[in-house]
């Protein structure tokens, strides 16, 4: 999402890679560490701190320093060979940050703020567009006009959305974008629960491929 917005480097200053108070210790949370590194060097990030490193000291059973990093050296060391191996191959990283997406992912804070599972719906879109082997961003409703860049675009259960969104989604399609939609509702309301121009959204859905039965 952020590198979608700008293409910046990301910095996650609170990486918290294992959960608090954690007793856990086997090989799958330690590769799990390892491949958090990895992925998300793969997807922009390029700094990160992790946590927690305070050890406790015992008195209560409960504690959230309890399990953390600093109590996992099999964790740290592959941590530190990981790190030497993304300075190492750090070209080859970078072309992976920059590569040219040809699939957007629509997002919109106001079906996010009408309807909780929204977050899952796009979740999912956005795997399964990364197991269909195609490098996707996000494009908000503030950002609508770099639907342009894009060869294809997936509308994730968006049930509210501009009118300017819906606009533009219906002007991709005449220039020939390709569109899917999740969710039979999707684009169907405003930001303010009104309906839009039944007229655009007939012409949006009838030039789509639509996935109605989706769970989340």
């Amino acid at each position: 999402y952020q590198r979608s917005i700008q293409n910046a480097p990301v910095i996650n200053t609170e990486d918290h890679i294992h959960v608090n108070g954690s007793k856990i210790y086997t090989d799958e949370i330690n590769d799990y560490a390892i491949q958090a590194m990895w992925e998300g060097a793969i997807h922009g990030r390029s700094y990160s701190d992790i946590w927690l490193w305070e050890r406790h000291d015992g008195s209560n059973p409960s504690q959230s320093f309890r399990g953390n990093i600093s109590y996992r050296p099999d964790t740290l060391a592959g941590i530190g060979r990981a790190t030497h191996d993304m300075n190492r191959l750090s070209y080859e990283l970078v072309a992976l940050q920059d590569e040219k997406a040809d699939v957007a992912l629509l997002y919109s804070d106001a079906t996010a703020i009408y309807t909780k599972e929204f977050g899952n719906s796009v979740l999912q879109a956005y795997t399964g567009i990364m197991y269909a082997g195609k490098k996707t961003l996000i494009v908000t409703e503030d950002i609508i006009e770099k639907l342009q860049d894009y060869k294809a675009l997936v509308i994730p259960r968006v049930l509210n959305a501009k009118e300017s969104t819906v606009n533009a989604v219906a002007e991709f399609i005449r220039n020939g974008g390709k569109v899917f939609i999740i969710d039979g509702n999707s684009l169907k309301y405003s930001e303010y629960g009104k309906p839009h121009n039944a007229e655009v959204i007939d012409y949006i859905y009838s030039n789509s491929d639509v996935i109605d039965e989706v769970k989340f």
